[in-house]
């Protein structure tokens, strides 16, 4: 037998081999996890969030990415620009975009202590001592004055409006006046982390009311705070994605209250300007956590308090049912 004819049976197999599996289909290239960029306040409730974008906690699907805001308004700005597709936010400044006609929905609501009644003196302990006295804050109308309105209202015999005297500065004019004692404020009201940086450097500065804690006592919850509203069509075209988000949020929110140091150390390397201390204290103050039962009810029940305050604040209505997307 001739070399050819030893090579012939060996040659055609391989041919044989080879057209079968050129009409095989080729293996499917993974899928490409969906980028998600949202944009977070310059504030410890961001953290959670930095973590689950650092550690890739949103699996295989989708890849978060974050941006840092330092007013509601550039915020609502960067939605309508569709720089992002959602946003971290007060959750009556969500019901408030949501009514003005951005096609936004809500994901997710926290529970966190951001505000607090601060007072150098010590003959103000409580809510009594405070009739007739000037209370200094920021915003008219803002969260500190309804929230010490529904307080006053609930603990006290006294008139909110006609019996507080509200004197209003942005939150940095009056941290700069406390802290350089510049005028003669004896009680004050300010959200972390303005609050850290005062009690840090004021030993004769104290916390009277931890409105939180306040809240709770009055309504049976704490306090509404912040959560993620998300761009409505990015959500109906990934149904799954709120669960997904928000098991890896609560995770996430749990090793931030778990690891303290660790996460003000996170949150010192993306939020420009804060120390790390001072959002080591805030972690402590804010204690956050994920609202898990009743939320639409106990929102809705928030709205109305804010439509007999300030309606302006929510959009002057409740929102609809379709405003939440929480599960």
């Amino acid at each position: 037998m001739s070399i050819k004819s030893a090579l012939l049976p060996l040659l055609l197999t391989t041919l044989v081999l080879t057209a079968c599996q050129a009409g095989e289909a080729p293996p499917a290239a993974p899928a490409e996890a969906t980028p998600v960029n949202i944009t977070l306040s310059m504030s410890a409730n961001a953290i959670p969030y930095l973590y689950m974008m650092e550690e890739g906690t949103l699996g295989e699907d989708y890849t978060l990415e974050t941006q840092i805001h330092i007013t509601r308004e550039e915020a609502t700005a960067k939605i309508l620009k569709n720089d992002v597709q959602g946003s971290m936010m007060s959750v009556q400044e969500s019901a408030n975009i949501y009514n003005k006609g951005l096609p936004v929905v809500l994901i997710n609501a926290t529970y966190g202590a951001s505000f607090f009644l601060i007072s150098e003196s010590d003959a103000v302990t409580g809510y009594e001592d405070l009739k007739g006295r000037a209370i200094w804050t920021s915003m008219k109308g803002g969260p500190v004055a309804f929230t010490m309105n529904q307080l006053i209202l609930n603990n006290t015999d006294f008139d909110p409006v006609q019996d507080l005297d509200y004197q209003f500065f942005s939150f940095t004019e009056l941290t700069n006046m406390i802290l350089n004692d510049l005028k003669d404020i004896e009680v004050y009201s300010l959200r972390d982390p303005y609050v850290s940086r005062i009690l840090a450097s004021k030993p004769e500065a104290r916390i009277i009311l931890d409105f939180d804690a306040e809240w709770d006592k009055v309504f049976g919850h704490r306090i509404p705070n912040s959560g993620l509203v998300m761009d409505r069509t990015f959500m109906e075209a990934h149904p799954d994605f709120a669960p997904v988000l928000n098991e890896a949020y609560r995770e996430a929110i749990d090793w931030m209250n778990d690891h303290p140091e660790e996460a003000a150390a996170l949150g010192a390397r993306y939020l420009k300007g804060q120390d790390e201390a001072i959002l080591l204290a805030s972690i402590k103050n804010l204690n956050l956590d994920l609202i898990d039962e009743s939320i639409e009810t106990q929102l809705n029940d928030y709205f109305s308090l804010w439509l007999e305050f300030n309606p302006e604040m929510v959009g002057g209505r409740l929102p609809e049912e379709d405003f939440y997307h929480l599960n």
